[in-house]
This record gives structure tokens, sequence and C-alpha cells, in this order.
């Protein structure tokens, strides 16, 4: 928005007609709708390209084997016991058990 200084020097100055004045305060308006435009279209392919980044990565560690998914006998068989717990109605805090139940990728 411009400046009330600014909008009433135009409106006191003869030089310019109110359509003028209605006409630089609508171009003015039109470029800051536009250069907001702008922003947001650079922060969407800002987010993305770093998806785009993350995507590569991941599949990057998967395909040379660096990152792999844990699905040991160890950890279901422990999940299988919290849900026999969890039926039988025993409440024991998750700071007891072995491991927490997450699906995490595990980095070698």
């Amino acid at each position: 928005m411009p400046s009330e200084i600014t909008a009433l020097h135009r409106e006191l100055d003869d030089s310019f007609t109110p359509e003028q004045i209605e006409e630089q305060e609508e171009n003015f308006y039109m470029c800051k709708a536009e250069e907001e435009d702008a922003y947001n279209e650079s922060l969407e392919l800002d987010e993305l390209k770093k998806k785009d980044q993350d995507e590569e990565m991941l599949e990057f560690f998967l395909n040379s084997g660096e990152v792999h998914f844990q699905y040991d006998e160890d950890f279901i068989a422990e999940i299988k016991l919290r849900e026999l717990l969890s039926k039988a109605g025993i409440r024991i805090p998750s700071y007891q058990l072995a491991s927490p139940v997450k699906f995490n990728p595990t980095l070698l």
C-alpha cells in the first residue's frame, strides 16, 4: 500500500489527474500481487526440489545397501509380546521393554 504521504502528495499535485492516481495505485497493487505470487512459487519450487533431493538420497542409500529396514526376529517377537500384554490388560512402561516400537531405518 502506498504510504499516506505519497498518496497525499499525488492528490495535492496538480500534474496527476484522479484517473492517473487510481491507475498508479492499481499498478502498485498489481506489482505487489505479482511479487507475492512469484515468492510463493519460489517457495513451492524449493519444497519440491528438497523433496526430490531427499527421495534421491534415500534411494541411493537403499540401492547401495547402506540402509536397510529392520525386520529381525527379536523385533517381531517383541511386537507379539506387546500385543499379548495389551490383550491381557497388563501395562508395562515402555522404558522397561527392549526397544521402542517404531519403524525406523537402520544406518550401517
